[in-house]
């Protein structure tokens, strides 16, 4: 494959620059003490991040990265907070971050 010009099947799972935006925002998270294990492609430019916390993240790379995970750094007191008041015995299953200004977490 190395000397193969450029991109052959199988080489790249995602284009060059989609690939790079993705690295970014895991590395953001990263930074943010938030461990990514795996990534899924849910549509064009979703993805789905599965990390070392109770929760998943949903997160598009239409958004910024960096954005995005400071967004969440800053609202992950508000959101464990009401997720231990509640009443219910609900626990946090996923972060969607695919929305601009707007955390959505069920």
């Amino acid at each position: 494959g190395s000397d193969e010009e450029g991109s052959p099947i199988g080489l790249y799972v995602l284009p060059k620059d989609e690939f790079a935006f993705v690295q970014t925002f895991r590395e953001a998270l990263r930074k943010n003490s938030v461990i990514v294990r795996e990534v899924t492609q849910n549509g064009e430019q979703d993805y789905l991040f599965s990390t070392d916390e109770p929760f998943d993240i949903l997160w598009s790379s239409r958004r910024n990265a960096e954005a995005s995970a400071e967004h969440l750094r800053l609202a992950m007191p508000e959101i464990t907070q009401s997720m231990k008041g509640g009443k219910g015995t609900t626990t946090l299953k996923t972060i969607d971050l695919r929305f601009e200004n707007k955390i959505f977490y069920k």
